[in-house]
């Protein structure tokens, strides 16, 4: 009797997998938005909408980047605006987003991700776009030759191995 409930548990478990797969393939082809929205949209069937709550205040973001070229500006001013914290590669990744650019994004995690333009009205306009990739290229450089990058990957190097061993050794200083 167990091996006839075992089996009829893994039936319905591949039936389920399946229905998951087939489901998201459907979302694939209708070029629905997968997974949660964007800070600045908001979920609506499936499709990236702007938020009528937050749309302004990220619009205002955007533009503190354009104009003073620092994510911690911009950050600083999302902060005020929305009152939520945000670290420096979430602003990064954030930025960087394609469904800002008016994107829905497949497979991302894949070798080959799928991009649907046009799909919803853009955060980020095309020329802001290229502005913006211009801004994190100069400050990205700008760090480089400053030493900071090199200065910072060493003394988070050194912290976290004194750490480790600090750890390791059972002592407390």
């Amino acid at each position: 009797q167990a091996q006839i409930l075992g089996a009829f548990a893994q039936f319905e478990t591949e039936q389920l997998s399946q229905r998951v797969k087939n489901g998201l393939e459907q979302n694939r082809l209708m070029r629905k938005h997968h997974g949660r929205p964007p800070a600045g949209y908001i979920n609506v069937d499936g499709h990236l909408r702007p938020d009528p709550a937050t749309w302004d205040s990220y619009r205002k973001v955007v533009d503190c980047y354009l104009e003073t070229g620092s994510s911690t500006a911009a950050r600083r001013l999302r902060q005020e605006l929305t009152g939520d914290a945000w670290g420096v590669s979430s602003f990064a990744r954030w930025l960087r987003s394609p469904a800002l650019r008016g994107a829905v994004v497949w497979g991302s995690r894949g070798e080959a991700p799928e991009l649907f333009p046009g799909q919803h009205e853009p955060l980020i306009r095309p020329a802001e776009w290229d502005q913006i990739q211009s801004i994190r290229a100069a400050n990205k450089v700008s760090l480089a030759h400053s030493g900071l990058l090199h200065q910072q990957s060493v003394a988070g190097f050194w912290s976290a191995l004194i750490a480790g061993a600090t750890f390791a050794s059972g002592k407390s200083h």
